[in-house]
């Protein structure tokens, strides 16, 4: 009987130990216990499945571990421990951790706002979770949240509610007045200004959006709050980058934000704005503006421009010869390229090569010393020929760059000489260097 009463096996000794001593009634007892435990069993075993369905967890087996416990404690809505939680971290059911907190936060939040009545219980699955949360992080809500309460009649969050949005009315009121922005007779928080008003009053920066709303309602004097804001941060941050926090200047209409601005569009600063910052002794700035604008230069040779002569004065007053060198060696680089002798190694830029192209781009005569290194150095004609002989009587066609541009200089120079001094002489002259400069139809006789 003992063993019956424990739910513990009768073997069949004591099966037939009973029914020799005719036991019937304590058989029956017996056989209907098992009976009603094997379907409590069966129940739980159902039960089980239910909530492994409920909470996702029908690839576990649970009737043997914690878990089950657990799963029956969020059915029942009792507390998890944080011990519980761990335990399903550690066994890779991070997900089921995760709901049984989201759960009980949404359990306490129906609690503190009054809203413990409402019958949903799974977070996910309920508007109420979401508009709770937007309460507790004193998020505005929308018309539809408050609209959900109302249908739900759920009138004491509903008092919460109206008591928090009679507080957000009155901020809404100063807002508008500390903003200049009265004009604007909409009062509800529900109102896309009052957003936009608060995300002013925190110095956050609006959008393309919020700008346009206060320019379509005409809200003027905000909008010039919003922009006169943004040049002060700007501004701020201008002095923060250059070095310039040294300075109590602080309004946008200030001299050292004009500079600044300069500096930051890689603008070279004049004299009177370095005499500027002297003053002030922002030397740090000075620098940077000087590195700045130098970089600048750098980067506009890199793109094949070529630099003015006051960009070339510059670099020489502030001592930047590395990049006066660098330009060029650029220009060289580019010059060799255009008169197609690239593979030609020259010693630098100071000598040979590279006077001499710079005065066939200046569209200058070249000196009979600089034809003669040119010819010395296999550059003046094409590799098939090697003088005006074979030039002359062979193959006019084959003449590189270097020869047709000198000789449309000449045949340039001679016209010009004509044209001063009306000596026939000159024009014999002119066309013979057209015609080597490939360009016969420009020849005068």
């Amino acid at each position: 009987m003992r063993k019956a009463d424990l739910g513990m096996n009768i073997n069949d000794i004591e099966w037939n130990w009973l029914l020799d001593n005719q036991l019937l009634e304590t058989i029956e007892a017996i056989q209907k216990k098992q009976e009603d435990q094997a379907q409590a069993i069966c129940q739980l075993d159902a039960e089980f499945d239910q909530l492994k369905k409920k909470y996702d967890a029908s690839h576990i087996s649970i009737e043997y571990t914690p878990v089950g416990s657990i799963l029956w404690k969020l059915d029942s809505e009792h507390e998890i421990t944080d011990s519980e939680v761990d335990f399903l971290r550690k066994n890779s059911l991070k997900y089921l951790a995760e709901q049984s907190l989201e759960i009980q936060k949404f359990k306490h939040l129906k609690i503190k706002y009054k809203a413990d009545q409402f019958p949903s219980y799974f977070p996910e699955e309920s508007p109420l979770y979401s508009i709770l949360k937007k309460l507790e992080s004193e998020a505005d809500l929308n018309e539809k949240d408050i609209e959900f309460i109302q249908q739900q009649k759920l009138l004491e969050t509903l008092a919460i509610v109206n008591q928090k949005q009679a507080i957000k009315q009155a901020e809404f009121a100063e807002l508008k007045e500390k903003y200049k922005s009265t004009a604007y007779l909409d009062s509800s928080v529900f109102s896309p200004l009052y957003p936009i008003l608060k995300s002013l009053d925190e110095n956050k920066k609006l959008s393309s959006l919020d700008k346009k709303f206060l320019e379509d309602n005409k809200l003027n004097e905000t909008l010039n709050i919003v922009l006169e804001n943004e040049q002060k941060e700007q501004f701020n941050e201008l002095k923060i980058k250059y070095k310039a926090t040294g300075s109590q200047d602080s309004l946008p209409s200030s001299h050292l934000h004009k500079v600044l601005k300069k500096v930051d569009a890689n603008m070279k600063l004049i004299d009177q704005d370095i005499n500027f910052l002297k003053n002030r002794k922002l030397m740090d700035t000075i620098a940077i503006s000087i590195e700045k604008y130098a970089d600048h230069l750098k980067s506009t040779i890199k793109t094949g421009d070529e630099l003015s002569q006051t960009d070339i004065d510059w670099l020489k007053q502030n001592g930047r010869e590395d990049i006066l060198v660098f330009a060029k060696e650029k220009h060289f680089v580019n010059l060799k390229s255009k008169y197609d002798v690239s593979g030609y190694t020259d010693q630098g830029v100071s000598t040979g090569l590279y006077p001499i192209l710079q005065k066939l781009d200046k569209g200058n005569r070249l000196e009979e010393i600089d034809v003669a290194w040119l010819i010395e150095n296999k550059l003046f004609y094409n590799s098939y020929y090697s003088d005006y002989t074979f030039y002359n009587t062979y193959n006019r066609n084959y003449s590189n760059k270097i020869f047709i541009a000198y000789h449309t200089i000449e045949a340039t120079f001679y016209e010009q000489e004509y044209q001063k001094t009306g000596n026939q002489w000159k024009l014999p002259n002119a066309s013979s260097h057209w015609h080597k400069a490939n360009e016969p139809k420009r020849a005068l006789v």
